[in-house]
């Protein structure tokens, strides 16, 4: 409890000599951040359920940008966080080290995704007719 107590401290004595830093606290602690992302990963949970094979390709496509969209939400959430808390309060949460392990598999599944995409792509094939 102490040591909750003293990085909160160092969290809060850090945001007082930077704006930058106080700007992202503020928003990191805010219920409405809070209560944001903790509905991202619910919804994020149903859509990763949705997915199935065989699957509808156009509903195959709206899962895809879907999915897109949370990484892109995750990504901002975890460099808010380790903005707002710097990198030493960051790494002392479990949560967040799970979260940004999360995040760097997603960056790989995106990168794969788009690079198979680049590679399987047809030339001629409409490239409106999904995410790559």
């Amino acid at each position: 409890m102490a040591e909750q107590a003293i990085e909160k401290d160092i969290m809060e004595l850090r945001a007082d000599k930077n704006k930058c830093y106080k700007f992202f606290l503020k928003i990191i602690q805010s219920k409405l951040f809070t209560n944001f992302i903790a509905i991202c990963i619910a919804m994020n949970t149903v859509v990763l359920a949705m997915d199935s094979e065989p699957i509808d390709p156009n509903l195959e496509r709206s899962i895809e940008y879907v999915n897109l969209l949370f990484y892109m939400i995750f990504v901002v959430e975890m460099a808010c966080k380790m903005i707002g808390q710097g990198s030493h309060s960051y790494f002392k949460e479990s949560q967040n080290i799970f979260d940004m392990i999360i995040v760097i598999l997603s960056t790989v599944d995106v990168f794969l995704f788009f690079s198979e995409k680049l590679i399987t792509h047809e030339p001629g094939e409409d490239q409106h007719s999904s995410l790559g």
